[in-house]
Parts: structure tokens; sequence; C-alpha cells
């Protein structure tokens, strides 16, 4: 409809502008009524003006910051807070301790309609009545936000910024530049902000970083923000409704309550009695739970609503009696029988003029609730239903793309605003609102016939998809809630596999399964026609996730399913590459139960590949059939799968194969004692997988260079890579990568023969392995700790560990039997031959020296034969040690394993005097206190140094080589 303003409405809008100081806005007090709520003003009284009575005049000075959804009403005058003295003094409390540097945290807990929201309000009021300088920043969880990675700190950062709803990119990125930049030493965060808020982050690298890094960075950057602006002014955070609130938004929390204890930061967290905070406690948290209001408190209240302080009895009565002590029932039930023409105001006060049966006033709140309702005509309520419908949260422009009354929708929201229904939430030009209370938004809601329901869903998408084509990757969660609800179940599908994959690369695993289970079952209702293929990519990306989330059996039915599905479609590169993914799942279980599984299924994989020429299927089946032979201790097999592998994958850009072949090829490598070959494989393997997003094998690989590193006597550079790996296993809560990094960096410190030092990680590495049920850990850590104890001077303590080690050996998993049986005769022999009885230590060593031959382990040839000297020369027979004391002393110079070659010539030292040949026993010696000095000039720890000089068996080498020398 077009409006042409005449008259004395232009006549007085010229006259104001002629008493304006250039620059200026001057308003009537008519215009000032209109956009108080929007701008500041200041009042200049009444002014004269050109042919026209004095008018009051005001000028605007600058615009409102985004509001609540009760500060308008706050303006308008609220209820006064009632039965809340103490509550409100606490939170005051909490503050004045916040602002001395001492952060605090204040939970609000109670049911709905019991005030925590107006609570929170008058918190606000009274700090900003003391003049207080301080940051306020609020965000609301939504009943359908649980998917919804990080929603009420984006609201909060989109306030901090000042950033609106017709904000497009360009804007949002000047606003976030602008802030953080003006804070001072932030830079490193904003790209990680900017992708938060879903604009390009400004660095490429950063959209395709692994997403648990980034997550990692994510949460970095907003608890540095927080922390920031606390060093310029106290922030008050405030988290309403978190019965409704996302996983990430809670690790959010968690990240700023480990900085609230020592900044001028404060939190306020509210819920309902359901919700059970998952923070734990701590010093400066208070937890308020908000009881029900008395009958006296209730009375209180209702005579605020009316404006009057006498009631009569008949009204007493009846609000005691349904509201319950609510607040919000409190006044609703006050208003409904002003409303009903109950009551009239007399003499001051109010008078019954009507029996509650003869109007019949409902018994139940949701009654109550809807009675208003009812009672706004048609057109009111049409447009209170619609607005439910869109959520407790709405848009004008919104609401006029789906409402049938546009004509008349201003008026009808300033009757709703009035009665207090909804509040106005924003800034001009983009009109906002919000319903008065959730309750308010449900009953109008439920009000709906389920057919109306869904129409208007279906309408509110589209909306959505219209006003912000630019930008749909904010609302793809909302898009998805009303496509859902309004049965649009092939928009429903699109738009959660779009949430799912955005809360996958927030690193949100538990929203993005939900998301993707939830589009599986829109997939699979009448009418949603959706492609077998994509149903296919659904499951594989939930199977992925279970991997990651070590959920074995769970990843095994997604891919199971994906088979199905591609064998019912008759996808055969389809059906290839669910088998693939199915083997690896297998295998992912580390049971030998399964390994006839993987198998099969990659034998499946393979074949099919084959016929359909899929490159990267042929490339992943490889890789599985590379792991079946390592399980069996083939290595050179193996490693020719795992080269096919990594050539497919390089031809192809098949990164997140050629990672993880190149991860095995450095462990085998280690295994055999190349350890040039493993550096060389592992910096490969490290670079690619960071490209291909892959944390998983990124950090893994970090164990095997550290343990190359540390073979080859590079001490610096094994402790450098491993205190940089753990770091990042630790941002990346990589529990394996943790443990099997523990482990490593206990060996490093046994090879430097700081055994102190690594009894207290293999101790961590066991404790992390029983608690998280990882065997892997467990076990490699039991046999460190096997070594610590026989080189601390206590074998016994050793054996009783390894014998219950070794037997659990027999029945671990096949990937890791061999290797590990090779590697528990170390402690296991060394620690029989401490007490004294070195013929139990044999059968031992001739298992283990005869499987690390076979396989081509050369490291653990050389310790084992140099083991099995020493049994010969603790039996004394010297002449059958030596054979073996040169096979150790041989292929410890040929692989470049410093710590094995002095300790082997040492041993053959050994052998040699007791086989009266001093000379050669002398050369022998010589040899290994040379290596043995210059391996420890390579330690470049002060102290891990003196922990090497005062090695015992150190110290012998010394020692011998002296005796030798003197004949």
């Amino acid at each position: 409809m077009d409006y042409t303003a005449v008259g004395d409405t232009t006549n007085l809008a010229a006259r104001v502008q002629q008493i304006a100081r250039p620059g200026a806005v001057f308003v009537s007090e008519a215009t000032h009524r209109a956009i108080g709520g929007y701008f500041e003003t200041l009042d200049l009284g009444e002014v004269a003006v050109k042919g026209h009575s004095p008018v009051r005049a005001y000028e605007v000075l600058r615009p409102r910051g985004r509001r609540s959804r009760l500060d308008v009403a706050a303006e308008r005058g609220l209820t006064p807070l009632v039965g809340r003295d103490r509550e409100l003094g606490v939170l005051l409390d909490l503050f004045r301790e916040t602002r001395a540097g001492r952060g605090q945290v204040a939970c609000l807990a109670g049911e709905a309609g019991i005030g925590k929201s107006r609570l929170v309000l008058e918190f606000r009021q009274r700090l900003a009545e003391g003049g207080e300088a301080v940051t306020w920043l609020e965000g609301q969880c939504v009943s359908f936000g649980q998917s919804i990675p990080f929603l009420p700190v984006v609201d909060q950062l989109r306030r901090n910024f000042g950033i609106q709803e017709f904000d497009g990119e360009p804007e949002i990125i000047a606003k976030i530049e602008h802030g953080m930049r003006r804070m001072g030493g932030l830079e490193p965060h904003i790209p990680f902000v900017r992708y938060l808020l879903s604009v390009d982050p400004g660095d490429p690298a950063i959209g395709t970083m692994d997403a648990l890094a980034r997550r990692k960075k994510i949460l970095d950057a907003v608890r540095a923000l927080g922390v920031r602006g606390a060093q310029l002014r106290p922030i008050v955070f405030v988290f309403e409704d978190l019965h409704w609130v996302d996983s990430s938004t809670e690790e959010v929390i968690a990240s700023l309550l480990d900085a609230v204890a020592s900044v001028p930061i404060m939190l306020v967290l509210t819920y309902r009695l359901e919700y059970t905070p998952p923070f734990g406690t701590r010093s400066f948290f208070t937890t308020l739970t908000l009881r029900s209001l008395s009958e006296a408190e209730a009375l209180t209240m209702a005579g605020g609503v009316l404006g009057a302080e006498h009631l009569p009895a008949e009204l007493r009565a009846a609000i005691i009696e349904k509201a319950e002590g609510v607040p919000l029932f409190v006044e609703e039930v006050t208003k409904t029988l002003l409303d009903l023409g109950v009551l009239r105001r007399a003499n001051g006060g109010y008078r019954v003029v009507k029996g509650l049966a003869e109007v019949g006033v409902p018994d139940t709140i949701h009654g109550i609730i809807m009675a208003r309702l009812d009672r706004l005509g048609e057109d009111g309520k049409r447009t209170v239903q619609l607005a439910s419908v869109i959520g407790r949260q709405f848009l004008k422009r919104l609401l006029e793309r789906i409402s049938d009354v546009t004509d008349r929708l201003e008026g009808l929201l300033g009757e709703l605003k009035t009665l207090e229904i909804i509040h106005e939430h924003g800034l001009l030009p983009e009109p906002a609102y919000v319903f008065r209370h959730a309750v308010i938004q449900d009953v109008a809601y439920q009000s709906l016939l389920v057919q109306r329901r869904q129409a208007l869903h279906r309408a509110v998408g589209e909306a959505i998809e219209e006003l912000y084509a630019d930008r749909l990757a904010e609302h793809y969660e909302e898009l998805a809630h009303h496509f859902v609800q309004g049965e649009a179940w092939p928009r429903a599908f699109d738009y959660l596999v779009r949430s799912g994959d955005k809360a996958r690369d927030a690193y949100a695993n538990e929203a993005a399964l939900d998301c993707y289970a939830r589009a599986l079952e829109a997939g699979a209702q009448g009418g949603a026609a959706v492609p077998p293929a994509r149903l296919m990519e659904v499951h594989q990306r939930r199977g992925r996730l279970f991997i990651v989330l070590s959920r074995y059996q769970e990843a095994i039915a997604q891919f199971e399913r994906m088979v199905d599905l591609a064998r019912a479609a008759s996808d055969r590169r389809g059906e290839g590459q669910a088998l693939a993914e199915l083997a690896f799942a297998h295998y992912a279980t580390l049971s030998g139960d399964h390994v006839s599984d993987v198998k099969r299924h990659a034998e499946a994989a393979m074949a099919v590949a084959r016929e359909t020429g899929d490159d990267y299927v042929l490339g992943r089946g490889s890789f599985v059939l590379g792991l079946l032979d390592q399980i069996a201790g083939d290595l050179d097999a193996a490693d020719r799968y795992f080269e096919t592998a990594v050539r497919i994958g390089e031809a192809r850009g098949f990164k997140d194969t050629v990672a993880p072949g190149l991860v095995m090829l450095a462990a085998a490598a280690n295994w055999r004692g190349d350890f040039r070959r493993a550096l060389e494989m592992g910096t490969r393997a490290e670079v690619i997988a960071a490209e291909a997003g892959d944390a998983f094998h990124e950090n893994l690989v970090i164990a095997f260079r550290c343990l190359a590193h540390g073979a080859l006597g590079e001490y610096r550079e094994a402790l450098a890579v491993i205190a940089d790996g753990l770091a990042r296993a630790r941002e990346r809560n990589l529990v394996f990568n943790i443990g099997r990094l523990i482990n490593s960096l206990g060996w490093l410190h046994q090879e430097m023969g700081d055994f102190a030092r690594a009894l207290e990680h293999d101790r961590e590495g066991v404790d992390l392995g029983q608690r998280h049920r990882i065997p892997n850990v467990e076990i490699s850590s039991l046999i460190n700790l096997g070594i610590d104890h026989v080189a601390l001077g206590e074998p016994r303590k050793a054996l009783a560990l390894l014998e219950d080690t070794h037997g659990r050996i027999e029945a671990a998993f096949s990937a890791h039997r061999w290797r590990w049986a090779m590697r528990v005769v170390v402690p296991l022999a060394s620690a029989f031959v401490a007490v004294g009885e070195p013929g139990r230590a044999l059968p031992h060593l001739e298992r283990g020296l005869e499987l690390a031959r076979s396989i081509g382990c050369r490291k653990y040839a050389s310790h084992l034969a140099a083991l099995r000297a020493e049994v010969a020369l603790a039996q004394g027979d010297p002449s059958a040690a030596e054979a073996d004391a040169r096979e150790a002393l041989e292929i410890a110079r040929a692989i470049g394993y410093p710590t094995l070659t002095w300790q082997a010539a040492h041993l053959l030292g050994r052998v040699l005097a007791a086989r009266g040949r001093d000379a050669e026993a002398f050369e022998a010696g010589r040899l290994a206190v040379q290596t043995l000095d210059a391996t420890a000039q390579r330690i470049p720890d002060a102290a891990m140094r003196r922990a090497f000089d005062g090695w015992p068996r150190a110290h012998a080498a010394r020692e011998d080589l002296e005796r030798w020398r003197r004949g």
C-alpha cells in the first residue's frame, strides 16, 4: 500500500528541520515515540517553531545496540521483581568479585516461567544504574539447537561486533577485523572467528585443515577474545536456556571457565532443572535454584501487574490456585482475568464483577495462555501463530513473506507488543521480535492444525532460501528444521546433510551423527526420492565418524548398509567403495576375530575395483591388504601393497590413501632398522596427512619419526619431534596417539639411560591405556616398565609384571602379537639373567630371535642375539656367546644404531675377556666407549646427560675398558 505524508506531518517536519544545526537530527515528540526504542536521544524541551504552537523536540544522538527480549518491556515498565532480593544480591556480590579480577560463574536454575530471564534483566539494570563499565553479551539456545554448533556463541559474537541481519559478507568481515584489531593482540585469531561466523576466513588453509585442529583453534580464538576484552573492562557472558545447548557451546563455556578465576569475566548460565551442567564444581561457582513465589509474593506481583495494592478475596484465591507461584503464570492469570472482564477498576483498586465460573477461566496455564490468544481477534491470533512457526525470535520481513495480512502487519505487531506477547529485539532497518516466553510460543504453535503447521514450515524455509540466498550456510540448521517439520523430505534431506557436514567440519561429531541419522530418516520417507548414491554417502560419513569415535561396531553397520544399497542399485563402483570401507572398519577393531572379515571384504573390494577400473578403491583396497600382510608379519608383501596404494594415490590425488600408506611404510622401515627411510616416509606422510585434514595419521607418524631419530642417536631432534607431537595430540584429544607418543617418550629416556624419567612416562602410558581400554598403549607401556625395573635393580618386580603381560600378548590381536612377542623378550630375558635363572630365558630368546630373523626386524635381531650371548656368558659358556655377540654388533653397526653398538661392543669385550683374549677385548671395549662418549655428547639436556653418565651399564663399560687396558 502506498502512503504519502501530507498536512501537518510535513509542515511540522519542515519547521523542526529549520531549528536543527548542520549535521544534527531533530525530531518531534510523535516521531520520538516511534523511534525512541532504537536510538539514544537528548530531550531539548519545548521549542518555538514558526507557524506552529511550541513543540517538544529531541536530538537523535546515535543508534542503540541490540537489545534482549525484555529490554523494551523494561523501558515501558515491568512488573516489579518480587521474591528475588536474595538472588539479586548474590549476583551483585559476584559481580563485585569479578570486577576485582576474581571471575565468577552464576548458575540460575528453575522451571519454565520461574523468572530466570527476568532476574538476569534486573541484574543488568542494576549494573547500568550503578554506572558500571561492563560489556554485556547474551546468547540464547533454542529448542532445536542441540545440533547447531556454537549457536549462542555466534549470537554473542554478532552482538559484540554489531553485526546485523542485513549485513553482507564484506560488512561482517570489516566489523570483525576492525573490532579485533582495535582490541590488539588478537590478529592470529581473526581468521577463526571469521570462519565461525560463516564468512571467508581469509586463509584457504583454514577451510581444509583437520576439523579437530580447527575446532581447537576456534575455541582458543573465542577464549582469547573474551580474555582480551576482559582486560579492557569486565565482561558478563550470559548463556540462556542451556537445557537446549549444543555440545560445542558447552566446550566454549568449559574453555572460558579455565580462564575465569584470574580475569574479570562473569558467566551467567540459565537452565531448567532437568539439565545437569557438565562442568563439575569449582570454588568460583554459585548455583541459585529459583523457587516458586510464596502466596504473599504471588499476590504482591499480581498487584504490581494491576497497579493496585488491595485485591478482592476471590481474585486472590484464583491467583493462588491457578498460578502455582510461577511468576509467568501469575502475570498470565492476572491479565486473563482482566481481559475476561472479571475485574473492574474502582476507587484505586479492583472489584470482581463476574464470577469465575461464569466466564470459564481455564484450569491450566496452557489453557489460560490460549484463551488470551483467542481474544486477539482472527488476524492477531493468526499473526502469533505464524510467528511461532518461525521460532522464538523472528524477523518482520520473514513474517511478511508468509503472512496474508501484510498491509496490517505493523499494527498487529504493535498490538502484540502492547499486550506483552512479543517484544521488539534488534535495530532498524531490520525489525526483529521475540516471544516474551517460550511457553507462549509453544502454546501458539500447538494451536495450529498439523497440516497448516507443515505448510507454514515449508513457506518459512522457502522464504529463508530467498532472503539469504548468498548466505545459506548460516541457516542450514534452520532450513533443515523447517523442511523436516514441513515434511518436504528431499529438501529436508539436503539441508540435514549440509548441517551434518558443517557440524563435522566444526568437529562437533555427535551433532554431525545426529544430523546424518535424521537425514537418513528423511530420505526413507515416502516421496523423498533420494538417489541411493546420496544415501550411501551419508552412511559413509557416519561410518567414518564412528571410527574416529572408536565405535567400531556401529561403523561396521553403516558400511554394511552402504554395501546393501549399492547392490540393490546395481552400483558396482559404489559397492567396491563400500567394501573397502567395511574392510578397514573391521581392521580398526584390532580384534583377531575380525581378521577373516578384513581379508574377505578387502579382496572383494579389489575384485570389484579391477572390474570397474576404480583407482580409488584399488588404492584403498591395496592399503587394507597391506595391513593384512603386516598382521601376518610379512613386511615385504605388506610394503608392496602400501607402495601400490601410495603410487595410485599420488597419481590420482587421493591424499587420504597416500598418507596412511606412507605411515605404514615408515613403521616397517623402523622395525627393519632402516631409520633414514623411516624418516623420509614419515616426513612425507606428515605433510600429506596435514593437507588431507587427516589428523590421526599426521600425528601417529610422529611416533615413528621419534623412534627413528632416537635409534640414530639424534636425541635433540627426537625430543623436539615428540614434544610437538604430544602438544598437538593433546590439543586434538587424540587419545590413542597421546598414548603411543607417551610410550615413545618413555623409550627415548631409556635410550639415554634416564630410567627414573622413563618410569614416570611408562606408568602414565599404562594408566592411559587402562582408563581408555587401549591394549596397544597399555601393553607397550607395560613392556617398557619391565625394562625400567630391570635397569633400576628391580628384576623380580619386572618378572611379576612381564609374565602376566607375556600371557596377554599370546592372546592379543594378531596385528601386534609378533612385534610384542619380540619386544617383551628383551626385559623378560634380562630379568631372568639378573635373578640368576638364565636357563629360563633361553626358550623365549630362541623363539624371539627366530621371529625377528624371519620377519626381517634387524634391530630386534641385534637386541635378542646380544641377550642370548648374555645367557651363554651367565651359564659359563663364552665360546657359545661369541657368535651371538658378534652378530649383535655387526647388525647394530650396519643399521647405524649407536646405543645397540656400544652395548654389543662392550658385551663382545666381556665375552673375549672371558676367553682370555684381552687384546681383542680391549679393542671391542674401546669401540664401546668411543661410541658411548659420542652418544653422550648428543644428549641436549645437562640433567639427561648426568643421568646417562651415571648409568651403571655405561659406567661398567668404562671400568672394563680400563681393566683391559691394564691387561
